[in-house]
């Protein structure tokens, strides 16, 4: 019988057994140094939410300057629920179906508004949102020092000399908590205001020229505005049986590592006033 020499170049010119066992060998090697830095990698989720949010201010301040309005970011307060203003402007299963899903996104969610539409006649406001409710990831949350109004057992962490302060010693160093507003309708543009305000609503505000602006009185900012982002879980109050959130009561937070509020373990974000650009100036790598 003859042999095909063309078949037997293909044979001759193959691997051979010691070499396919060394690259076996060399491939397990390499699975074994590298599977358990695989198990353990995590997605840093505090860089994430850093980076949304710093696109979503440039998103505000850009519908501002686009539409020549003053458009506000609104974050959902915490125990907004227990507001007597929110309590007395409900009065139809509509609006309590619409508050509902915001339970859950208490010191996490913000949304955009503008109180002029194109084509309003002068001196009358038609309020309208201009997105969906956004949250930040999970496992991060907006540091509970920005709100102030709901949480007085925080001290503020100053940037720039990395210690803890007092509230409001220097608002371009420190923790300023947001301004609020009650020109919001909430938690829809449709809900009613009652004796002429809302429920009120931290916030900040962008005018025509995406400046950074006071809420209330729409003038330049004080100051920049500097946004703590911090690692951990939001914890609400559920019922025992459902396990649905239940409305009343501030949510608590679990800070990683514990006691993060008194150290610098959480990113920040930047807002400056004159340009309303923001920045990261200290990102959280850990």
């Amino acid at each position: 019988m003859k042999t095909n020499r063309s078949n037997w170049g293909l044979l001759a010119s193959g691997f051979t057994l010691l070499e396919m066992l060394t690259v076996i060998a060399i491939i397990g090697l390499m699975a074994a140094l590298i599977g358990p830095n695989l198990g353990n990698f995590k997605p840093n989720v505090v860089a994430s939410a850093t980076q949304q949010l710093l696109t979503d201010v440039s998103r505000a301040r850009l519908l501002a300057t686009s539409q020549h309005t003053t458009v506000y970011m609104v974050f959902v307060p915490p125990s907004f629920w227990n507001d007597p203003v929110f309590q007395a402007g409900f009065n139809t299963s509509t609006d309590y179906a619409n508050a509902y899903p915001l339970l859950d996104k208490q010191l996490t969610g913000y949304n955009f508004v503008s109180l002029r539409s194109i084509g309003d006649q002068p001196g009358r406001h038609t309020p309208h949102y201009l997105s969906s409710w956004k949250t930040m990831p999970d496992g991060t949350y907006i540091h509970p020092t920005k709100y102030n109004n709901f949480y007085t057992n925080y001290a503020y962490y100053d940037l720039y000399t990395n210690n803890i302060t007092a509230p409001g010693v220097n608002v371009f160093a420190t923790y300023a908590p947001f301004s609020n507003t009650v020109s919001v309708p909430f938690p829809t543009e449709l809900t009613p205001a009652v004796n002429s305000q809302y429920t009120t609503l931290p916030c900040i505000a962008f005018n025509y020229l995406g400046q950074l602006v006071n809420p209330v009185t729409g003038n330049l900012a004080a100051g920049d505005e500097l946004i703590p982002i911090a690692k951990g879980s939001v914890m609400y109050k559920r019922d025992p049986v459902t396990r649905t959130n239940m409305p009343p009561g501030v949510p608590n937070v679990l800070e990683s590592p514990p006691g993060a509020s008194l150290t610098n373990s959480f990113s920040v974000v930047q807002i400056e006033r004159l340009t309303g650009r923001a920045r990261v100036v200290r990102q959280e790598v850990k």
